[in-house]
C-alpha cells in the first residue's frame, strides 16, 4: 500500500498534521524538522497526492512548459533542461502545445502555478495560467499593449544569423537556399529577415523552401522528402541556410542520397547547434543558442515572480553565435576562423 503522511506521523512520533505542514512548504515549520520529515518520507517512499495537495496549500506545484509546436528537437532539448531545473523542488512541468496560427482555437487551458511560453509574446493564447515568463527571440516591431508588462527573456539571433551569412559569402557562393517550416517564414522572424536582406543588399538571386509541418509530423522526415523533390527538379544551391538543425540533417540525407558531397558541391549551415551535429560526416556549421542559459533564468524568474508578485517586469537578453565547421568551409578557412 502506498506510504502516507500518517505513516511519516507514526514513525517519528509527531502528529500528522504537522508533516502535512512541512511538506507542503509551510513557513511555520522549524528547517531542521522539515528536513528531518523531508529525509524519512524519501526514506519511506512517500508520493504526494497532487490534488490534496493542491487543495490544502492552494498551489498545484505544476509549471506549464507552452510551445507553438512539438515538432523539433529544439524544443525537445528545453524540456530536458527544465526536467533537470525542477530536480530537487517541488514542481513538476506539464508540456502542453498550441496553434501558432490560431493560438486561442486549440489551446487546452491548465491549473498551474505559472507558465512558460516558448515563443513571442503576442502568440500566447487568452486562457494561459499567469504568471508567464516569455523566452522568446528578438523582436521585429514595437511591443503590443499588454506585452511590455511580462517578465521576457529573450535571445538575440541577428547578429549570429549575419555571421553565418557573411561567412558564406565570403567564399564566393552566389546560389543560395533557406529552408524552414513555414511559420518561421514572415518579415518578423530574424534569421529569414537576415537571410533576404543579406542576399538583396549583395543582389544576389535566392530560393526559399517552406516546409509544411503538421504538429504530429516529424520535421526531419517532412524536410528530407521536401529537399528531396526540391534537388531532383531544380539546380543545386551553393549553399543551404536551414532554419533549425533537424532540417540541416535531413538536408545531408538528401545530398548524400544524391551523390552530392558537403561543402565540395553544397555547403550547409544549421540553426540550433544540437549536441548530435558536431558528430555528423562532415561535422555541421550551425548558430548556438545557450538554451541551458535561457532556460536557467527563465526558471529564476519565474520562481522569484511566484516569490514575490509585486515585483516590476523584467527584461533579460542572451545572444546566439555562429560555430564554424567542415559543413561550410574548408578547412583551412576553419583554421582562420
Amino acid at each position: 500500500m502506498p506510504v502516507t503522511q500518517e505513516d511519516i506521523a507514526q514513525k517519528l512520533n509527531i502528529s500528522r498534521r504537522l508533516v502535512g505542514y512541512a511538506l507542503s512548504g509551510h513557513p511555520g515549520v522549524n528547517e531542521s524538522t522539515r528536513q528531518q520529515i523531508a529525509a524519512t518520507a524519501l526514506d519511506m517512499g512517500y508520493r504526494p497526492h497532487r490534488v490534496a495537495q493542491a487543495l490544502a496549500s492552494g498551489h498545484t506545484y505544476q509549471i506549464a512548459l507552452c510551445f507553438p509546436c512539438l515538432a523539433g528537437s529544439y524544443y525537445s532539448e528545453i524540456i530536458s533542461q527544465f526536467e533537470i531545473l525542477t530536480r530537487g523542488t517541488p514542481y513538476h512541468v506539464v508540456i502542453t502545445s498550441f496553434d501558432p496560427d490560431d493560438p486561442n482555437t486549440n489551446y487546452k487551458p491548465l491549473t498551474v502555478d505559472g507558465t512558460i511560453f516558448v515563443a513571442p509574446a503576442s502568440q500566447m493564447p487568452r486562457l494561459l495560467q499567469p504568471p508567464v515568463v516569455v523566452m522568446q527571440s528578438e523582436l521585429r516591431r514595437p511591443l503590443a499593449h499588454g506585452e511590455a508588462d511580462i517578465d521576457r527573456i529573450q535571445l538575440n539571433i541577428s547578429e549570429a544569423s549575419r555571421e553565418a551569412m557573411t561567412h558564406l559569402l565570403d567564399q564566393g557562393f552566389e546560389r543560395f537556399l533557406y529552408v524552414a517550416p513555414q511559420h518561421m517564414m514572415h518579415s518578423r522572424e530574424p534569421r529569414f529577415q537576415v537571410y533576404c536582406e543579406t542576399l538583396n543588399h549583395a543582389g544576389l538571386q535566392y530560393a526559399l523552401l517552406p516546409l509544411e509541418v503538421p504538429g504530429e509530423q516529424r520535421l526531419r522526415q517532412q524536410a528530407h522528402v521536401a529537399l528531396r523533390a526540391y534537388f531532383k527538379e531544380r539546380e543545386l544551391p551553393q549553399a543551404i541556410f536551414c532554419g533549425n538543425d533537424d532540417v540541416a540533417i535531413a538536408a545531408y540525407r538528401a545530398l548524400e542520397e544524391l551523390g552530392q558531397r558537403i561543402p565540395d558541391d553544397v555547403a550547409i549551415i544549421g540553426f540550433d547547434d544540437l549536441d548530435e551535429v558536431q558528430y555528423l560526416h562532415p561535422p555541421l556549421t550551425s548558430v548556438h543558442l545557450p538554451v541551458e542559459t535561457l532556460c536557467a533564468n527563465a526558471w529564476r524568474m519565474l520562481m522569484e515572480r511566484l516569490n514575490k508578485p509585486e515585483l516590476p517586469p523584467r527584461y533579460e537578453e542572451f545572444a546566439a553565435h555562429l560555430v564554424v565547421r567542415q559543413s561550410s568551409a574548408a578547412p583551412s578557412l576553419i583554421a582562420a576562423e
